[in-house]
């Protein structure tokens, strides 16, 4: 038998860390742009205090530049899916001479009629922007910290050839959310190279993006930055869109080194520090210490529960029609994440009293205790309301096949903003799709679809959108499911009678004596007051922290 060997010259051996590192890094330098002007798109962070973006991300800056101050670049701006945390990021505003002695090229017209050709090398949409502080040169978590390793920058390559066609592409993005008006956390996507336009002047891809991915960085199988997310198809009403668009590096740094901005080029950064481990193991222990603290009280807040919808959710799952399209309409402040999260982490295991107590405090980070995620989780686009139903669905279906081919049980949430919402069109979308789903024998123990629509309604503010939640609620009922549907649901205000399961939980997880964890609630939401489920997290969290820390000693 023959040694093995090489086949694949682009198959390399490296370290199984080093693709982390590289995520990590490119998580570190994507920033989420606000121009100042009310447009929003994607940026990364190509020196210490250097930002590359599409020219027409900043287009309206460049036309206002007395709204400059306004402008902001929001790095680390990113969900924690295993809490469904939302790290809010840090926000950096731009220098005085933020386009002082910078390269910039304007967009062609061809970007914008759709042509193959005829493109100029001197209209290539990109623009580098300076920014008000070196974070290149900064620690992630904390900027003052002159130890930590720097956050450093991404290089943009002086010598690289171009992708070849069907390769893969990733693009780091932050796209736009529901409203559209505001940019969704980091994402990532994930396509293939389908043609180059003039040799090099133009990629086009397959790879998933929406409104504010312009800007998101391209890179190759292995990370290499190879283009800059800039434009998509023009596509016809009600059909999806046949080709999305960048602008290959090669054609930037090219452009950049004939109009005097070379010195840009190939600028890679200083030498990483290394982490500096702290001088006692007392100091590292209260990091630590506080850093699990954190990640109990998360485990806590998720584990607020809703007996009610979770168990609908389950006995239609397990009905003759066995549920596996869910719709939920709710405000933000209804915390629905939080909801989603406990049922992948522990309700829809359908356990035992005994299990789910060894699952909870298993959570909770007890000592002894084996826990896991049966269940993952992941975002599935839903076609805005311009799309017909038949279009839409065939829409999800595609963004479904990944899902539909693997073994994993998955749970898919797709994020309506309930205002751009068309009822009538969604209802027959839900029903094509449940109906698709039970033809292609999925069952409802390893995919769960929770159509959800939400508003930003605040405490004691006018609710605008309650009768439009209504009117979702009902878009079937439970007596009349049809096929693969299970329920509709609205979440609701909370009061103490509603978690005194969780109640019983965080006593027996925390080891605290009977009604202890009940009296606090009570004491917090007095007379059966109801309150969101955001502003019941805020004022129970102090209650159970003193337990909690005493867990870690």
């Amino acid at each position: 038998m023959a040694l093995e060997g090489a086949v694949d010259p682009r198959s390399l051996i490296k370290d199984a860390d080093e693709p982390l590192v590289q995520q990590t890094d490119r998580n570190n330098w994507v920033c989420a742009i606000e121009d100042g002007c009310g447009k929003f798109g994607t940026g990364i962070l190509v020196g210490a205090d250097l930002v590359l973006t599409n020219y027409h991300v900043l287009e309206l800056l460049y036309a206002k530049p007395e709204n400059s101050g306004l402008a902001r670049c929001r790095f680390n701006y990113k969900q924690n899916l295993l809490f469904g945390e939302l790290s809010e990021g840090r926000s950096v505003g731009l220098a005085a001479n933020w386009s002082e002695n910078l390269p910039k090229s304007r967009y062609s017209d061809k970007d914008q009629t759709g042509e193959e050709t005829g493109f100029e090398a001197d209209f290539l949409d990109y623009a580098i922007v300076r920014l008000a502080e070196p974070v290149g040169d900064q620690g992630v978590d904390d900027p003052a910290d002159a130890e930590a390793p720097q956050r450093s920058w991404l290089t943009i390559p002086d010598a690289l050839g171009l992708p070849e066609l069907n390769s893969p592409i990733w693009i780091w993005q932050h796209p736009a959310g529901p409203d559209n008006k505001t940019a969704q956390p980091l994402k990532r996507s994930r396509g293939k190279v389908l043609k180059l336009l003039d040799t090099d002047m133009r990629l086009r891809h397959d790879a998933t993006t929406f409104g504010g991915s312009s800007g998101g960085a391209c890179f190759d199988l292995e990370y290499n930055f190879i283009a800059l997310h800039q434009a998509g198809q023009k596509a016809e009403p009600g059909k999806p869109a046949a080709w999305n668009q960048a602008i290959p590096v090669v054609a930037i740094a090219r452009h950049m080194r004939l109009n005097n901005f070379g010195h840009l080029v190939g600028k890679a950064p200083p030498p990483r520090r290394k982490a500096v481990r702290r001088p006692t193991a007392e100091l590292r222990g209260i990091t630590v210490a506080e850093a699990e603290v954190q990640r109990r009280l998360r485990a806590a807040r998720m584990l607020m529960d809703r007996d009610d919808p979770e168990n609908l959710i389950n006995w239609y799952r397990d009905q003759e029609n066995p549920g596996i399209v869910h719709l939920i309409a709710c405000r933000h402040v209804d915390s629905h994440q939080n909801f989603l999260d406990r049922l992948a982490h522990l309700s829809l295991e359908k356990l035992g009293g005994d299990a789910r107590r060894k699952r909870e405090a298993a959570l909770l980070g007890a000592a002894g205790a084996a826990g896991e995620q049966p269940w993952a989780k992941a975002s599935l686009r839903w076609p805005g309301k311009s799309f017909p139903a038949s279009a839409a669905l065939g829409m999800i279906m595609a963004d479904l096949k990944e899902h539909l081919q693997s073994r994993r049980r998955v749970i898919l949430e797709a994020a309506v903003f309930i205002e751009d919402c068309d009822p009538e069109r969604d209802r027959g979308l839900m029903l094509a799709l449940a109906k698709k789903l039970v033809e292609a024998k999925i069952k409802p123990d390893r995919m769960q679809i929770f159509v959800v629509y939400s508003d930003k309604t605040e405490p004691g503010k006018p609710d605008r959108y309650k009768a439009r939640r209504d009117i979702l609620c009902k878009t079937w009922t439970t007596e009349e499911r049809p096929p693969g549907c299970g329920v509709c649901i609205a979440l609701v205000d909370i009061n103490s009678f509603d978690l005194g399961s969780w109640c019983d939980a965080m006593q027996t997880a925390l080891k605290v004596d009977q009604d202890t964890i009940q009296t606090g609630v009570d004491a917090a939401l007095p007379g059966g007051m109801r309150v969101p489920m955001l502003q019941a997290e805020g004022a129970l969290m102090p209650i159970v922290r003193p337990y909690v820390e005493r867990m870690g000693r």
